[in-house]
């Protein structure tokens, strides 16, 4: 058996790195602030590294707890990320007009200056940059060492790649450090470009996902799709008779995954280009208190090369995020699965559909697709396994949009119209853009759907009844 495995080594790869680069960042901006022998800039520096290492073993005793006990997280896993993230970059945004002289901290400009705070801020960031991302790796891990049925192989790999990033990454931040980065960053400067490193390095899906970007792109989407659903439930313009192909083919347009990604693009980059632009171009200060002549010359030479170098690691950031959303701007709906519906039939009002027959595994965790004929319709059936162990069954339509079905991608389904990702865990619930649900019961053998409340379903979703209700 071959004792290397790529998925695990390019894993912990990462995660090694993204820990070398941040050590270095922040240790050397704080360095920068309060000199290499200051006691603050020691005591802070502690603060930083002793919270590292309790992030990293923290990280990996949640997940052999959740992975002894069987516990599915990455959905919550991928939700805290997310929201870390977001915290991150708004603090940036907060830091930027704090620096340019825009009052949005309030009362915490006072508790800045305390020694304390500072300390716990030291203390807590690597929590926020490490903890939700390491256990998501350890899990993956574990995933993939089940998978490949290759434990051996697998922790080797990921050893491998951890002493690869850490082996050379170690003396390399520990050189650049001594020659000075830290003058690289100011605050909100450091602040994006941790933001970034999170954003590029944020995936918790192995090679099926390795930044945060697709995760934003499908948030905005999400927002968009929500905004418009509820401004059409409000306005009752579902069983509008002007609600006509065209007005479809709008929405579909605003639903879509191209608006979405522009959208997410703005939010991403957006803020680090004010940033490039206020630092460059905002007026100088402390020329007045300069002499004339030579000395005003030099003064504005040296505020406009450190202007320029605090802006650099910002514009590689920007670099970095335009490169991650043109990548992640590829994954369209033809990369979705989509199943082709097998035929089921009505026996004594009941439809039976086995839990496993002829390798069909209805637990395995794909979208399954059956079709029922009633006259003239075709009527399809979704059925999936949830994060939690349940099937959920479903009509494979929507209360909202044209009834062309769903596909899935990763642990989501995708609406094949309005494009709209949706979570695992919320199919079977009703409202919004989620399949409608079905009532069904699970045996050991298979699952029984009464075809009456199939018709009546499918009849709703005929009439329009259905977007009347939704939540």
């Amino acid at each position: 058996m071959n004792p290397f495995v790529a998925a695990p080594f390019i894993i912990i790869f990462r995660e090694g790195l993204k820990v070398c680069i941040v050590s270095l960042f922040v240790i050397s901006f704080l360095d920068a602030r309060s000199g290499d022998k200051s006691h603050a800039a020691s005591k802070w520096t502690k603060a930083f590294i002793i919270g590292l290492i309790l992030s990293l073993t923290l990280s990996v005793a949640i997940a052999a707890f959740t992975i002894h006990n069987h516990i599915d997280v990455r959905e919550e896993i991928g939700n805290f990320i997310a929201y870390s993230f977001a915290m991150l970059y708004i603090l940036a945004v907060i830091g930027l007009y704090q620096t340019h002289g825009i009052e949005l901290l309030g009362p915490l400009k006072k508790a800045g200056n305390n020694s304390f705070f500072v300390t716990a801020v030291c203390f807590a960031v690597p929590f926020m940059l490490f903890l939700p991302e390491n256990v998501g790796a350890f899990a993956f891990l574990h995933e993939t060492a089940l998978m490949k049925g290759n434990t051996y192989g697998c922790y080797f790999s990921a050893f491998m790649g951890l002493v690869l990033s850490a082996g050379p990454g170690i003396p390399i931040a520990s050189y650049l450090r001594k020659k000075g980065i830290g003058s690289f960053f100011d605050l909100p400067g450091l602040l994006f470009s941790l933001a970034v490193i999170k954003l590029i390095g944020g995936g918790i899906r192995g090679f099926a996902e390795m930044t945060l970007v697709s995760s934003v792109q499908r948030g905005a989407m999400k927002m968009l799709h929500d905004m418009i659903h509820q401004l059409f439930v409000i306005l009752m313009l579902p069983d509008h008779p002007l609600l006509t192909p065209f007005v479809w083919r709008f929405v579909g347009f605003l639903f879509g995954s191209t608006l979405a990604i522009v959208i997410a693009l703005f939010v991403l980059a957006a803020p680090l280009a004010i940033y490039i632009v206020k630092t460059i171009f905002s007026p100088m200060t402390g020329i007045e208190m300069t002499q004339e002549g030579a000395h005003r010359r030099a003064f504005i030479a040296a505020q406009r090369s450190r202007r320029r170098k605090v802006t650099a690691p910002v514009f590689i950031s920007l670099l970095l995020v335009f490169a991650s959303w043109y990548a992640a701007s590829g994954e369209r709906s033809t990369s979705l699965y989509l199943p082709q519906p097998l035929p089921v039939v009505s026996d004594k009002g009941v439809i039976s559909i086995p839990l496993r027959e002829s390798g069909d595994d209805l637990f395995d965790g794909r979208i399954h697709k059956f079709s029922f004929s009633s006259g003239s319709d075709v009527i399809r059936i979704l059925i999936v396994k949830k994060p939690d162990g349940r099937l959920a069954t479903c009509l494979d339509a929507c209360e909202i949009c044209p009834q062309e079905g769903y596909g899935q991608s990763h642990e989501r389904i995708v609406c094949l119209y309005c494009k709209t990702p949706i979570p695992l865990k919320s199919i079977g619930e009703p409202g919004g853009c989620n399949p409608i649900p079905l009532n069904a019961v699970v045996t050991d053998r298979d699952v029984r759907i009464q075809a009456s409340d199939i018709l009546k379903k499918w009849q709703d979703v005929k009439t329009g009844k259905t977007k009347g209700s939704v939540k």
